[in-house]
């Protein structure tokens, strides 16, 4: 379409040159009062609402003549190599000003958009801990020449969803890749990064990334850490079972099995047993996206900290060289 219209810059704003006049309308009794205590007692409401009736067959026109002058003020930021697909793929000047109103400064979005998939929650001990880490990873990425976008997804326990709540905690696997692939989508984060650690979480976010095919790293919270009796004896998340069963054969006492029940389960962490979520953390090392040791290493040692901050500097690289989940995750990766 032809843009006809006249502009007048004010600052970094076009005022569009319309000539503003008071539509013609058949009013009623009740229209014309509303409208004179509009004009007399809303004058700014009333303004607005002529404003948009003199605009509204104007606004393609007034898009378009926005968007060109978006690209000869921000060129750079429109055609870097780093700028991101959300920028690329969409209304820059809608994305632009809606990061600003996030927080992000202008010259900040000339960098790779890095999305943040964080299945922290306060009831799973192995997810507990990323709300700590989350911010070692933004750091990262921030140190690194890019910008952090977290999100959160659920994060389901199979432990504690025992009875009907077995039921729901498969699903949730695809709900938890289905819900990554369409916010990753729907905003184009350049590079992502996964905060995963039990046994749905860790396979839905795999699953994601795949389906993505962007720029992927994993990492995990890290492993509980075992107990310690006063006795000396080393107990780990398997002999909570164990102890289940001898109190209920009258093996322990109430008063052992109660100390048992509250400190087996030591800390925040994945369960201290290979099970799931310890075989999905491992298999997520080996294949190459996540960092060796990331599982077993325990959830508070300061090396998982520095791991998380390690892990969003080098999303940012793999980002910037445009490596993606399928260039990692190969047919020889899985045969290993």
């Amino acid at each position: 379409m032809e843009n006809n219209l006249t502009y007048t810059m004010n600052g970094d704003y076009m005022i569009p040159d319309l000539k503003i006049e008071v539509p013609e309308q058949p009013l009623g009794k009740y229209g014309r009062m509303r409208q004179k205590y509009l004009k007399e007692h809303r004058p700014i409401l009333w303004n607005q609402m002529i404003l948009e009736e003199a605009l509204f067959p104007h606004l393609l026109e007034i898009e378009q003549a926005a968007q060109s002058r978006l690209e000869q003020m921000m060129p750079e930021l429109a055609s870097e190599a780093g700028a991101t697909e959300a920028l690329k793929a969409r209304d820059p000047m809608k994305w632009v000003g809606l990061m600003n109103a996030c927080g992000y400064r202008t010259e900040d979005l000339k960098k790779p958009v890095i999305g943040i998939a964080n299945s922290y929650t306060d009831v799973n001990p192995g997810h507990r801990a990323f709300k700590q880490l989350v911010e070692f990873v933004k750091e990262g990425i921030w140190a690194a020449g890019g910008i952090p976008a977290e999100f959160n997804v659920p994060a389901p326990c199979d432990g504690m969803a025992q009875g009907d709540g077995m039921h729901t905690v498969l699903p949730q696997r695809d709900l938890i890749s289905a819900s990554i692939e369409a916010m990753a989508r729907a905003h184009g984060f350049d590079g992502m990064v996964f905060l995963c650690s039990c046994d749905k979480i860790v396979p839905g976010m795999l699953m994601a990334a795949a389906a993505l095919d962007r720029p992927s790293l994993f990492l995990t919270a890290g492993s509980m850490m075992p107990y310690e009796s006063d006795q000396g004896t080393t107990f780990v998340t398997p002999d909570l079972k164990e102890s289940i069963g001898a109190y209920n054969i009258d093996q322990i006492n109430e008063e052992t099995f109660t100390c048992y029940r509250e400190n087996i389960c030591h800390s925040c962490g994945t369960c201290s047993m290979y099970g799931t979520a310890n075989t999905m953390g491992v298999f997520a090392e080996v294949i190459g996206v996540c960092p060796i040791d990331s599982t077993t290493m325990l959830f508070c040692s300061s090396a998982k900290s520095k791991q998380a901050r390690d892990v969003g500097e080098r999303i940012v690289a793999l980002t910037k060289k445009r490596v993606r989940f399928s260039d990692i995750v190969t047919e020889s990766s899985l045969v290993n």
